[in-house]
């Protein structure tokens, strides 16, 4: 008898995770860091934020999925801090964000595994790298099993040893 078990990867808050995916086993697989980031001549042309607060100043780019439109929160020494934002754009895709921001846009706030090259060739400058965004993971979600099957088990396992303790994406990144 054969049979599989579907896996999917879901990136999310643990607690949005557990309650909307609450009949699945979920495994780690690697911490998302989103930055805020634009191009280098955007901020020549409207000036670098230096605060959260700056960002009211600020075309931002935002994204249609996240739990919060119109806001992005952000820990900093003091606590955490969420900041009103708005933009010309708000779109349900990273990818298609990261293109706006390439193109001068704004700033958008988006995780280091789309954006990681263009902030490596300089396309992208980091704006607040003091202030983190809420934390954010990528899961490998399966059915609940006694007996998981072993190329479930190993796929989830490579996944887990290829993405590694700090994602491939982010270790050169400051």
């Amino acid at each position: 008898m054969s049979y599989e078990i579907p896996v999917f990867l879901q990136e999310s808050h643990r607690s949005n995770l557990v309650t909307s995916l609450s009949n699945l086993v979920a495994r780690k697989i690697a911490s998302v860091r989103r930055i805020l980031c634009a191009t280098p001549q955007y901020f020549q042309q409207w000036g670098m934020p230096k605060t959260p607060e700056d960002l009211e100043k600020h075309n931002c780019l935002d994204c249609a999925l996240s739990v919060e439109q119109g806001y992005w929160r952000f820990s900093r020494p003091t606590g955490r801090i969420k900041v009103p934002i708005s933009g010309t754009l708000r779109i349900n895709d990273n990818d298609a964000l990261a293109q706006a921001a390439l193109h001068g846009l704004g700033i958008a706030l988006l995780p280091t595994y789309t954006i990681g090259m263009e902030l490596q060739k300089g396309r992208l400058q980091m704006a607040l790298p003091e202030y983190l965004s809420v934390e954010r993971h990528i899961y490998a979600c399966y059915l609940p099993s006694r007996h998981l099957p072993i190329k479930i088990r190993a796929f989830i396992n490579f996944l887990a040893e290829y993405v590694g303790d700090i994602p491939y994406w982010d270790q050169s990144l400051k």
